[in-house]
């Protein structure tokens, strides 16, 4: 691509986790380390020069000088646009800050590896490109982004021999040994390839999932049924999923939803394991109905949001006349998703609800969709998709529109207004 390379700023303070990303970021023939910087202070002085211009920013948060939470509220002041990804360790105390990043703009977070081995792996290298590849604009089709990293070798050392990684240097990364020996495998060639092939297609040999958009479009769905609407009393139910930007785009429903709303809220929101605590603490403080972090047996009620908890998948079942939620942390994810929300819809699917009000908001892939589809076969449900101009990525709400299982399409601030004048107030 030569002069078409996206240009990435990596702010992180240790060196060995700029080499890697560097390495990592450089494998991609679509982008380039333009440069590295130790610490926010080195980052802002780089973005606010006349001739840098980055695509998107690779920033770590606890860093001396300046943090990362320091330098995205710097650039706020200064209405930088620049694209940031979050890398941060999974630990509970890095967890509020990772929130705070995403209120203040940054377009996603990718887990940092807690060891230099995980970090030359192949899941922390494709996490990262394809958040990259979303942010920088350079991916338009999930499937064809997930095709391109199968067909791709594991990234390899730029210099040969070993990496000498002195104990200085590897601040946020466990290394037990002065010299590691990267072990490079060689990955199986993939048994079925993506096809390019249009979304009317009749037949599809790829796996229908929640992240395999082109599949779910060609495996025949059919069209949303007409919406009855429902006055007096009736089983209410309010679905929410979402992902990539969704942490900030929540604060634009969830706070604007009465504490009085006539329904019980189901949330979905793709995160890992610590981090929806935190969100539904920091959703909960924000807002007038009452946010929590789903827990396995809650009876759940009218006017509470349930945040299904990051590393388990959530469903939920009748017991006598109450409905519970079920949290499985054992369950492996679907398709990289846990929580999932296909599987949350598809346990409402079961169930005797009489309407059923479900929002699909901004996220990479097409997670939803295929439980909008089994909701709708055997339910009255009215389902609001969040619009393109609005959504941190139209993959998601794209998903379920084209699919022909959405009711309304509407800009984010109008989503919780929807919900609201469906489901109504108590």
């Amino acid at each position: 691509m030569g002069e078409n390379k996206k240009n990435i700023l990596i702010v992180d303070d240790s060196a060995l986790m700029r080499r890697v990303e560097s390495d990592i970021i450089n494998s991609d023939d679509r982008f380039q380390a333009m440069d590295m910087a130790a610490n926010g202070l080195e980052a802002f002085d780089f973005v606010t020069r006349g001739n840098r211009k980055y695509d998107c920013i690779i920033l770590d948060i606890n860093m001396p000088k300046m943090n990362g939470l320091e330098f995205l509220e710097a650039c706020e002041k200064l209405k930088l646009k620049t694209k940031v990804i979050i890398v941060s360790t999974v630990a509970a105390e890095g967890t509020e800050e990772t929130i705070k990043a995403l209120e203040l703009g940054a377009f996603d977070y990718v887990t940092k590896p807690g060891s230099f081995m995980d970090a030359m792996g192949s899941s922390f290298r494709k996490h990262l490109l394809m958040s990259i590849a979303y942010a920088t604009g350079v991916a338009s089709d999930y499937d064809a982004e997930i095709d391109r990293h199968k067909q791709e070798a594991k990234i390899k050392p730029q210099t040969p021999g070993q990496i000498i990684a002195p104990k200085s240097v590897t601040s946020g990364l466990s290394s037990p040994t002065a010299t590691v020996k990267p072990v490079i495998k060689t990955e199986p060639k993939p048994d079925n390839r993506i096809p390019e092939i249009l979304p009317s297609a009749k037949h599809y040999s790829g796996e229908i999932s929640p992240m395999n958009p082109r599949a779910i479009l060609a495996s025949g769905i059919q069209k949303k049924k007409p919406h009855k609407q429902i006055t007096g009393p009736a089983k209410r139910i309010v679905l929410i999923a979402s992902s990539t930007g969704g942490p900030k785009a929540l604060q634009s429903v969830i706070p604007l939803l009465p504490k009085n709303l006539n329904a019980p809220v189901l949330l979905v929101q793709h995160m890992s394991v610590g981090f929806t605590a935190s969100l539904a603490s920091r959703l909960d403080e924000m807002s007038q109905i009452k946010v929590v972090e789903a827990k396995n047996g809650d009876v759940i009620k009218k006017g509470v949001v349930y945040l299904a908890k990051g590393g388990t998948q959530m469903r939920l079942f009748k017991r006598g006349g109450d409905y519970v939620l079920d949290l499985n942390e054992e369950e492996p994810a679907r398709n990289g998703l846990k929580p999932c929300a296909d599987i949350l819809f598809e346990s409402v699917s079961e169930l005797d609800f009489e309407d059923i009000t479900c929002s699909i908001l901004t996220g990479m892939g097409g997670d939803g969709t295929l439980g909008v589809k089994k909701l709708n076969e055997k339910h009255n449900m009215y389902v609001i998709a969040q619009d393109e101009q609005t959504s941190t990525v139209y993959g998601m709400p794209k998903v379920v529109y084209d699919a022909g299982l959405s009711d309304v399409v509407r800009p984010l601030g109008e989503i919780a207004t929807e919900i609201i004048k469906n489901a109504g107030v108590q």
